[in-house]
């Protein structure tokens, strides 16, 4: 009866979960981290050649976004809210980017990148 009872045991499971733990899915390429706030961008400055994947969190009052463009490259989030996060995955050569908060609110007269979310990046060989 005993062994019954354990050859029984994973019978309410699914085949394929009884075999092995799901797969985490990790994005390619270096992961880097982008911390948003009122009125900057802090990042590294220089970087290596490859698929990067910015990991951006919003560590300020309002919503932001993050964009990264130049040398063929034009790509970005959509607006985060405070306190929460946002992935983007770019292939980068080597040269000069530029990097900004995209965001622009007309009723209140503000532009993010003018008043200083916006700085450069390097991107260097390995």
């Amino acid at each position: 009866m005993l062994a019954c009872a354990a050859s029984l045991a994973g019978c309410d499971r699914p085949p394929a979960a009884r075999r092995r733990p799901a797969a985490v899915v990790r994005p390619p390429g270096l992961l880097v981290e982008v911390r948003l706030r009122e009125w900057g961008i802090d990042v590294a400055d220089s970087l290596p050649v490859g698929p990067i994947t910015f990991v951006v969190r919003n560590a300020g009052h309002e919503d932001h976004a993050f964009r990264i463009h130049d040398n063929g490259v034009d790509a970005a989030t959509g607006e985060v809210e405070p306190g929460l996060a946002a992935t983007l995955t770019v292939t980068l050569t080597p040269g000069r980017y530029a990097l900004e908060c995209p965001v622009k609110e007309p009723e209140e007269n503000e532009d993010h990148a003018l008043l200083g979310m916006r700085r450069p990046l390097h991107v260097v060989p390995r």
